[in-house]
């Protein structure tokens, strides 16, 4: 038995059938109808030829399987699991305010001193929910949770001292399982 696992994207993986013997090959799935998500291409050939697996995206809730038969005529000459992960859920927001850090992988808000009011539309992939959180005794925001295309308000007060101040809001999925972005707030202080 031989296994094969791929990331929740759309993809495609030959895979070479080598016999022992010359004969033609053919791959099926053992239970098709629960395995819409799969397609083979050829499904049938001679040996040293490939079989290309294509998987569409997983956008479902969890891993899924699928065990494919090498068989030649009713003989099952090789048994091949194939596991696809569920895609991971991402966030992107959405704000002429914020610059994304690629390296750091943060979102950046760099603000003056002043008193000010941001609003950052949360787009969700693969999730359905967000849930926000930060600790800081300046920066507010809310809601504290949202669904996709709701809006993040962060409300910052006015700095009055004389040094800069940071904080960080992190958005994860309504499980806590995943972070899905940060955001650094950077405010300058009194000149």
């Amino acid at each position: 038995k031989y296994t094969l696992s791929v990331s929740g994207e759309e993809t495609s993986v030959p895979i070479l059938i080598r016999l022992a013997y010359a004969t033609e090959w053919t791959v099926v799935k053992e239970n098709p109808e629960e395995a819409d998500w799969i397609t083979l291409e050829p499904e049938t050939g001679n040996p040293g030829t490939s079989c290309v697996v294509k998987l569409s995206e997983n956008s479902g809730t969890g891993e899924r399987t699928v065990m494919l038969l090498v068989k030649t005529g009713d003989i099952v000459l090789q048994k091949i699991s194939v596991s696809q992960a569920k895609l991971a859920p991402t966030a992107s927001l959405e704000s002429e305010s914020l610059v994304y850090d690629s390296e750091e992988g943060i979102y950046r808000l760099k603000v003056g001193t002043a008193a000010s009011k941001y609003t950052v539309p949360i787009k969700l992939h693969h999730i359905d929910k967000w849930i926000a959180t930060g600790w800081s005794a300046w920066a507010k925001f809310s809601p504290s949770e949202g669904k996709d295309n709701e809006n993040l308000i962060i409300d910052i007060p006015e700095n009055t001292t004389s040094s800069s101040r940071v904080s960080t809001i992190w958005i994860y999925d309504s499980d806590w399982t995943a972070l899905l972005a940060a955001i650094s707030i950077e405010q300058e202080g009194k000149k």
